[in-house]
């Protein structure tokens, strides 16, 4: 998703894409420039822990009703699921 890699951008990086855009130049200050976007940063990195947390809980439930395990298996499945996700498998 483009939102969430310009969430990763450093605000130099975002004066050199957009500092010629109106709406950049429509805050005088640089130093409010970069308030605000650094607000909207953190907005966005806790958006992305909350989506994270509740496709976590989805996944969750999933394995919960529909695999009949113990609570041994169901924890080890959840440690080879977030292996996967993270890209930590190999």
């Amino acid at each position: 998703m483009c939102v969430l890699s310009f969430a990763r951008s450093s605000f130099n990086d975002f004066t050199a894409k957009h500092g010629k855009d109106e709406r950049f130049k429509g805050v005088e200050k640089m130093r409010d420039r970069e308030q605000i976007f650094g607000d909207y940063v953190i907005e966005l990195r806790q958006r992305e822990k909350e989506e994270s947390r509740t496709h976590r809980e989805k996944v969750h439930h999933f394995i919960s009703s529909e695999f009949e395990t113990d609570g041994h298996q169901i924890k080890l499945m959840f440690w080879v699921v977030r292996q996967v996700a993270d890209g930590s498998t190999g």
